[in-house]
């Protein structure tokens, strides 16, 4: 466990990068975001109203977006983010996606630990104007069925009249307000042994992939399978091979997702990318 202790060790010395956008670098995402690419940005009102719709352009840097640990780890299956969401998850056309994300909005604006922005996402989108908006601005097109040729663009929102700044990507008060959320969702879930930190804690059941983003979804830590030799022969189930709490891989992973952005160095020669660095930052 060397190396993601160092990886917790790094993230805890950076904790006031955490969030911040310096323009020319990385960002070191919070716990439960990741950075992505977000294709349309739309702006609305603090009443919930449609304002503008912008394609971005392909050089736009890419944003924190809030995430689930199943929605981070999700492949075909239907799971939606909490707030940036690709626009076939944004449409009663596709009336599982659609529920899953407005029901998961709802929750989080309707908890304790709300914040001023989200109604007024959570108001639009329950138009459901979302692709007739974007169809009238010009930037997407539609099938037969009036589904969008593209449905995995995702949309990034900018909310006027609650607060500086109107970027959700850039408010520091809603990323601290989705993980006090979710923190507390999973304070119900059951307690062990973290085996980097010796705490006790909750534990995650799935770990970040893309930590290189040219190696797609390969993860460092995965038991995915019961039958591949994953870790049969060895253990019964996947836990008892390594417990780690969420909270120690999420900020293991992010460190070293930054780390490896800002400073690895990618050998074409096997694929592998090197990384060396002082935990403090010397």
């Amino acid at each position: 466990m060397g190396l993601l202790q160092k990886a917790v060790n790094t993230y805890s010395c950076h904790q006031n990068l955490v969030g911040k956008i310096i323009e020319g670098h990385c960002v070191l995402a919070p716990v439960s975001h990741i950075v992505t690419n977000s294709d349309f940005e739309i702006l609305i009102d603090k009443d919930g109203s449609f304002i503008s719709a912008t394609k971005l352009d392909k050089t736009e840097p890419k944003i924190l977006i809030p995430v689930t640990e199943s929605s981070a780890g999700r492949t075909s299956a239907p799971c939606a983010h909490p707030l940036c969401e690709q626009i076939g998850y944004l449409t009663s056309k596709n009336e599982e996606k659609y529920c899953l994300y407005t029901k998961q909005l709802e929750a989080w604006a309707n908890s304790a630990f709300s914040h001023p922005k989200l109604n007024p996402i959570l108001t639009y989108v329950k138009k459901d104007s979302v692709i007739s908006d974007l169809v009238r601005s010009k930037i997407i097109s539609l099938d037969s069925k009036g589904l969008p040729l593209k449905d995995k663009q995702i949309v990034r929102w900018r909310v006027l009249g609650c607060g500086e700044p109107s970027a959700c990507w850039e408010d520091i008060s809603l990323m601290d307000s989705f993980i006090s959320w979710y923190a507390d969702l999973r304070s119900k879930n059951s307690r062990d042994l973290c085996y980097i930190t010796g705490m006790i804690d909750v534990p995650a059941e799935q770990h970040a992939k893309g930590i290189v983003p040219v190696n797609g979804n390969a993860k460092l830590i995965s038991s995915n399978d019961s039958s591949g030799f994953t870790y049969r022969g060895r253990f019964i189930e996947p836990e008892q091979a390594a417990s780690i709490s969420y909270e120690a891989s999420q900020k293991a992973h992010n460190a070293l997702r930054w780390l490896i952005a800002e400073q690895g160095q990618q050998i074409i020669f096997g694929g592998r990318t090197f990384l060396c660095w002082n935990p403090e930052g010397i």
